[in-house]
């Protein structure tokens, strides 16, 4: 029998039951050394006015879908530390290029964004330090040959590899340091830096 037939006369009710199956969703995949097989479908079903409908190729089988949820996840620490940086802009700056004829776009461009650009750059840091140690997407949604560094640690630990594992944890250790390091020399003259 068809799971489409199976589902349509199932009594826990369509949506019910498609949410039942979660397994897939749970463990996309497994991972050993050269090994590698996925359970994810090609599919995804969905219910609309009680009618079952096919929907186009699953999101997590995309290779844009680990991008899009780091960036999405870690994308308040952007805006929260160019919010900050904003603050600091006293508006009559601005409402002063706006008195002397200069567009909202000129304005931004030309007053507002030189003097938060640290603040930017900062938060863009921050978040791409913060991606880096993501382990929770990325063992859901990473896909052969795409894999992060902490995906790599997970299947080198789970693999009882733990030297290997120390190695790829050390790095990113390293690349987390310089990252602290250059959101210290970016903020060390208006903040007086992270060390004193």
């Amino acid at each position: 029998m068809r799971l489409a037939s199976f589902l349509r006369i199932a009594p826990l009710g369509l949506t019910i039951a498609l949410n039942l199956d979660g397994g897939p969703v749970a463990g996309q995949g497994i991972a050993l050394g050269t090994y590698r097989r996925k359970f994810t479908g090609q599919w995804e079903l969905a219910v609309h006015d009680g009618q079952l409908q096919l929907l186009t190729l699953g999101f997590a089988t995309r290779r844009v879908a680990m991008p899009i949820v780091l960036a999405v996840r870690r994308l308040p620490y952007t805006v929260r530390a160019a919010h900050s940086s904003l603050l600091l802009v006293h508006p009559s700056m601005e409402e002063a290029a706006q008195s002397v004829g200069a567009t909202g776009l000129r304005t931004i461009r030309d007053i507002s964004l030189p003097l938060i650009w640290k603040g930017i750059v900062v938060g863009s840091l921050f978040s791409f330090m913060t991606s880096l140690q993501e382990a929770s997407a990325v063992l859901f949604l990473a896909l052969g040959g795409w894999e992060m560094i902490t995906n790599g640690i997970f299947t080198f630990y789970i693999a009882g590899s733990s030297s290997e594992a120390a190695a790829l944890g050390a790095i990113l250790i390293a690349v987390a340091a310089l990252s602290v390091l250059v959101l210290n020399r970016l903020t060390a003259g208006r903040m007086g830096g992270v060390f004193g």
